[in-house]
């Protein structure tokens, strides 16, 4: 049964990535919606295959078949950068130091 949740609560959590994981893909797409709503689902893995994100506009689909530790990291990149834009960090001036 696919379930549709905003991108925010999509990606909930925290966890470890290997990045042997990462690096076996062996593969680079583009998803660039141009202002289109994007629809997003995931289906929870069953016996056949792993979790599936999937994001789809107009004439667009892209399917990430991943596990659930790839998944809890990519979760914890977004929270972290959501968070970043909502608080954003100033950076403090250093201090002068007096010459001698």
């Amino acid at each position: 049964m696919k379930t549709k949740y905003q991108l925010a609560s999509i990606l909930a959590g925290g966890g470890a990535l290997h990045k042997r994981e990462w690096l076996a893909m062996g593969m680079a797409t583009s998803f660039d919606p141009n202002g289109k709503p994007v629809e997003i689902s995931i289906d929870p893995k069953n016996h056949f295959c792993p979790t599936v994100i999937s994001l789809r506009t107009e004439g667009y689909s892209v399917q990430l078949h991943l596990s659930d530790e790839i998944i809890a990291e990519l979760a914890y990149m977004v929270n972290t950068h959501i968070d970043n834009i909502k608080y954003p960090q100033s950076v403090q001036p250093a201090e002068k130091e007096e010459i001698a």
